[in-house]
């Protein structure tokens, strides 16, 4: 299988940015990255749990994503998936096995 048949979902790289609001504090959003709008990735899905937290379930999945090199990424980044209007905290970014990409070990965030 090619990168085009395996790379087949449009994804955000996401970047974290402070605005301050007017009363002394700041104010944490996440924005697109400016480079482009979106890039193409392959989801693996590895695990997922729930877990009781402050009286209610939730649920955690952890996930791989693989996209192509040159896009800067680092763990202070963050994947937002729109099909699916998820987004995801990436904890690790590695050279991938497969070709000239890179890893993204990712945990889903609540929105």
């Amino acid at each position: 299988m090619n990168d085009a048949e395996r790379r087949n979902r449009r994804v955000r790289l996401l970047s974290e940015t402070t605005t301050d609001d007017g009363r002394g504090g700041q104010t944490l959003a996440w924005t697109p990255v400016a480079q482009a709008p979106e890039y193409w990735a392959e989801h693996r899905a590895t695990s997922s749990r729930e877990f009781l937290q402050a009286g209610a379930l939730q649920n955690v999945g952890s996930c791989f994503f693989e996209m192509d090199r040159g896009n800067g990424v680092t763990i202070k980044h963050r994947i937002y998936w729109p099909l699916r209007l998820k987004t995801f905290e990436i904890v690790a970014v590695r050279d991938s096995d497969q070709d000239y990409g890179v890893e993204l070990e990712c945990n889903e965030v609540d929105s």
